[in-house]
């Protein structure tokens, strides 16, 4: 199992893909719900955003 830290997030960006949520009649919220970071020598890591500032890291395949 692997568990990546938040200090393990420190690196290089290579890339960085976010997913938002949209409800049928409304908005898009201001926020992404995922953000999927790919960082040289660690590889791609998904975070969870809750809204409130706060970041869950999710090491789960993508």
């Amino acid at each position: 199992m692997v568990i990546t830290v938040p200090g393990d997030l420190a690196g290089v960006l290579e890339g960085a893909v976010a997913s938002w949520y949209r409800g049928r009649k409304s908005a898009r919220i201001p926020y992404p719900v995922h953000v999927w970071l790919t960082i040289v020598g660690l590889g791609t890591r998904k975070l969870h955003t809750s809204g409130d500032g706060a970041l869950a890291i999710l090491d789960e395949p993508i």
